[in-house]
């Protein structure tokens, strides 16, 4: 066995030996067959001492997907050793795991030990794994918007975990408080700057980046700084993110508000599948735009030092 493997073992269950040596994995269809030292088809279960053990982490394969979470993996160059942490898994696209009869590799006993983001980043570094991929027996939705694809940005060159739970202020401000997630956080970002430049108004951008958690917090803050706020969303403005941000500041940041909270979100219909029905059905600049207009009139501008 590999020694990138100590310490990130733990017993698998499923499986049997067979009358040739080897022992046979009970997990999916695929049944390997093993011999001392050599991993599953999934990279995720191994042998080593004559037992099946969980290794924790695979490498993947090019376009591949998670069978517990579903969560694509395409993002990967082939061979990037990827760390996962979590219960079992692998990194091909058979799909055998998706069904919850077949996949018995729902194990608990990963789950039972604490590890914070920290903790899971030493052990990713200490493997050689520049990514993580979390594998959780409890449903995990992972959704992209098509539209972020071709945005660009900085990208880190070395290892880093993004806190969970915690929103970023994309841009300092004084003015006035724009709260937005997903598409809309660089939409915003960019008026926000168009403004300062061309009116001198300077507006504070908040990407939530995680909704559940939610960093109340942050939010909160900016809103004390700021006194007027925007909800800036492209889902529908009924029943939504938008909606219980405007309830929690209602509840916890009422004193600090200066005018009413504005929202600004896509028309409640069913999204057109022609092209200009659909931009016109999407919230965008010149809705923000015109809600910026009407909620910071006569703001103090930003004067430049």
């Amino acid at each position: 066995m590999a020694t990138d493997l100590e310490g990130a073992l733990f017993p698998a269950r499923h499986w049997h030996a067979l009358p040739d040596g080897r022992i046979q994995c009970d997990v999916c269809p695929r049944f390997c067959k093993l011999h001392e030292g050599q991993r599953g088809l999934c990279f995720v279960r191994a042998r080593q001492n004559d037992s099946l053990v969980l290794t924790t982490y695979g490498r993947s394969s090019g376009f591949c997907v998670d069978p517990i979470e579903k969560k694509p993996l395409n993002h990967f160059l082939p061979g990037t050793p990827v760390f996962s942490f979590g219960t079992a898994g692998c990194n091909l696209t058979c799909k055998f795991c998706q069904n919850y009869d077949i996949s018995k590799a729902r194990e608990i006993d990963r789950l039972n030990q604490a590890a914070t983001p920290e903790m899971i980043a030493d052990a990713a570094r200490h493997s050689g794994c520049r990514s993580v991929a979390f594998t959780y027996n409890n449903p995990v939705i992972f959704l992209e918007n098509v539209n972020l694809y071709n945005v660009k940005g900085e990208v880190h060159d070395c290892d880093y975990t993004i806190p969970f739970g915690r929103a970023r202020v994309l841009k300092e401000g004084t003015d006035l408080t724009i709260v937005s997630y997903l598409r809309m956080a660089p939409t915003a970002y960019e008026i926000a700057l168009h403004l300062e430049r061309e009116q001198q108004l300077s507006v504070e951008v908040v990407d939530l980046r995680s909704l559940r958690p939610l960093d109340t917090k942050t939010v909160i803050n900016s809103v004390k700084k700021t006194n007027r706020v925007i909800i800036f969303e492209e889902d529908w403005r009924s029943y939504g993110v938008g909606a219980e941000i405007a309830a929690m500041l209602q509840e916890e940041a009422f004193d600090y508000l200066d005018a009413p909270i504005k929202r600004v979100a896509s028309p409640e219909v069913p999204l057109p599948y022609a092209k200009p029905l659909e931009l016109a059905a999407l919230t965008g600049a010149k809705q923000l735009l015109e809600a910026i207009n009407e909620l910071a009139p006569h703001r103090r501008r930003y004067s430049h030092v």
